[in-house]
């Protein structure tokens, strides 16, 4: 599987020792299906959620992330303006007591509960502020930092669709599906960041290192599944779970998902590293009207073809009819 790389560059050359501190939100969630009616049959859907805080010392002009994945903009949304539009947003996805209060100039000040403002959230524009790179076998997206936020904290947050994050998690099925009308599922959640081993393009490490070394202050990876979902194992000893409740995720994750019973696990590391790496393996219960409709059809294929073999063979030793 690849791996998601985050770097910073700057016109001028290599930067230095770069801090940032990084949210990764890795969803799967189950869409309504007919105005939400009978959301057990609903289709999956995956998506991942990218959180970057730049330091006030940070002398980059460029956040880049690499994704492994031919996407293009129509693949990535903005997120900025969501913590606008719900007071309590801030709280949850910081899991802190602060609140937000919009300028009016595409930032968004976070505040403390003594009003200090300690840093603020930027609003993305996908078309003035954000360029993509096909290159080195994948996506670089390149978030340019304005200069009003040259020397201040301050914080981007984007979506990416399913499609970036199949290099993330693969899903593994028997196989006798076809003969079954529900199965068990195992997924293997492999997460990687700026891990060298995963970032095969000798290209792309290169690129790396002349734009300069960054390090991870802090690192959060949660991964948001079905309460249903069987966690089994990881390799990082997992930081906490906990199920996700409250109006705000609802708002922030979509309407058209159900969002009932959604357990959120955390990994994290909260010193300075170069890399961060997560494997994890979920067991899952899967049954849908696809699955039995396959069932049905596999019975009746197996019918019809068991009563043409034993025609076959009744007619071959010599059996009348």
């Amino acid at each position: 599987m690849g791996g998601i790389a985050i770097w910073g560059s700057s016109s001028k050359g290599l930067l230095g020792t770069n801090s940032l501190e990084v949210h990764f939100n890795l969803w799967r969630a189950r869409k309504k299906w007919w105005r939400g009616w009978k959301k057990w049959w609903g289709t999956i859907s995956d998506f991942l959620d990218i959180g970057v805080m730049v330091f006030e010392t940070n002398t980059a002009e460029w956040i880049n992330i690499f994704i492994p994945a031919t996407i293009t903009k129509s693949n990535l949304t903005d997120l900025g303006n969501c913590f606008g539009k719900d007071i309590g947003l801030t709280a949850a996805v910081f899991n802190e007591s602060w609140h937000p209060i919009a300028d009016g100039n595409k930032t968004i000040n976070v505040q403390d509960s003594t009003n200090a403002v300690l840093f603020c959230i930027y609003e993305l524009d996908r078309d003035t502020d954000i360029k993509m790179e096909a290159k080195y076998g994948g996506t670089i997206i390149k978030i340019q930092i304005p200069q009003t936020l040259k020397g201040k904290k301050h914080y981007y947050r984007i979506r990416l669709d399913g499609k970036c994050t199949r290099s993330i998690q693969r899903a593994s099925r028997p196989f006798d599906l076809i003969l079954q009308s529900a199965f068990v599922q195992t997924d293997l959640v492999d997460f990687r960041l700026n891990d060298k081993r995963s970032l095969k393009n000798t290209s792309l490490l290169e690129q790396i290192i002349t734009d300069g070394d960054c390090i991870f202050s802090k690192i959060h990876f949660f991964l948001m599944r079905e309460a249903k979902d069987d966690y089994v194992y990881s390799d990082r000893q997992l930081n906490k779970s906990r199920r996700l409740e409250g109006e705000s995720w609802k708002t922030y994750v979509g309407g058209s998902y159900c969002f009932d019973q959604i357990v959120a696990y955390d990994w994290k590391e909260s010193k300075d590293v170069n890399d961060f790496t997560v494997f994890a393996k979920f067991k899952s219960f899967r049954s849908n009207w696809m699955t039995v409709i396959i069932f049905i059809l596999g019975i009746l294929i197996f019918g019809v073809v068991s009563g043409i073999f034993a025609n076959l063979l009744y007619t071959a030793f010599g059996g009348t009819r």
